[in-house]
């Protein structure tokens, strides 16, 4: 028998290899758990001078156990964390929509990527406590939920701020390689 309406917790917890020991541990996000309908999904972290930076959805079902296969039946909202300078922040709201990825640029500058509802990768950039509106860098991504819960896309920048992308389209993984326009 499945355990219905328990409690789940995303958390981040340090492990130091030096001393075999935790030394911090921050719950991110509680929620009351039902797997027919509620749940935590994709997931990214990123980390860079100790500081650590996570986006991950809560998805909601239309009903329980609703099919996965009809998209627009699943409420997805993109939540943000971060563990900065010691200190961390409440997980908070920021986006709708699935598979969301959160990068540095070259600069240390935090964007988080993800697709939305109308199949458009888009990307916000952390701007001090704020984000910024999104920015559509591509369209027409595949949202079949067969791809999409695969995990099937990839973005990261290089050295010069480059955005290398794998996304998925018509059945077939994509890689493009090109800029980041900003607004």
């Amino acid at each position: 028998m499945p355990i219905i309406n328990s409690e789940i917790i995303l958390c981040h917890v340090c492990f130091n290899l030096e001393t075999m020991k935790v030394n911090q541990c921050h719950d991110i996000f509680k929620m009351t758990y039902d797997p027919g309908s509620y749940d935590i999904g994709t997931q990214s972290i990123s980390c860079k001078n100790q500081n650590v930076f996570v986006v991950f959805t809560r998805e909601e079902y239309a009903f329980r156990g609703a099919p996965r296969g009809n998209i627009q039946e699943i409420k997805s909202d993109i939540y943000y964390f971060q563990y900065f300078n010691d200190r961390t922040s409440d997980a908070v709201k920021i986006g709708k929509g699935f598979l969301p990825q959160v990068r540095f640029d070259s600069n240390g500058e935090v964007y988080v990527f993800y697709i939305d509802y109308s199949g458009n990768l888009v990307v916000k950039k952390k701007e001090n406590d704020c984000w910024s509106d999104n920015q559509i860098i591509l369209s027409q991504i595949d949202l079949l939920p067969e791809i999409t819960f695969m995990k099937c896309l990839d973005v990261k920048f290089d050295n010069e701020n480059n955005l290398h992308i794998v996304y998925p389209s018509k059945g077939s993984l994509i890689y493009e390689k090109r800029k980041l326009l900003e607004n």
